[in-house]
């Protein structure tokens, strides 16, 4: 599926990479590489990948930790379909 709003691209496609690095073990360059593998024009702007590389180095791994202490192992391919997307 792709990630869009009415209004454009950028958000929408910020909050899904996002998403894509707390349930995988993927870094954000890799998560928007296999967002655009299937929405290319998945574009977020300059600020919003610098959130995204913020997050990737302080909070993301606490947030994967939490996630997979209180709700256990994720019961979706996430990983292995991301991998797929980048061949």
């Amino acid at each position: 599926c792709c990630a869009a709003s009415l209004a454009g691209v950028s958000r929408s496609s910020t909050v899904l990479v996002a998403y894509l690095m707390t349930v995988t073990q993927l870094g954000w360059e890799s998560c928007l590489a296999a967002t655009r593998a299937v929405c290319p024009s998945a574009s977020p702007n300059p600020g919003f990948q610098q959130q995204l590389q913020e997050y990737e180095s302080t909070l993301l791994h606490q947030y994967r930790a939490w996630i997979r202490r209180d709700y256990g192992s994720n019961p979706f391919q996430d990983q292995e379909e991301l991998q797929q997307l980048l061949g």
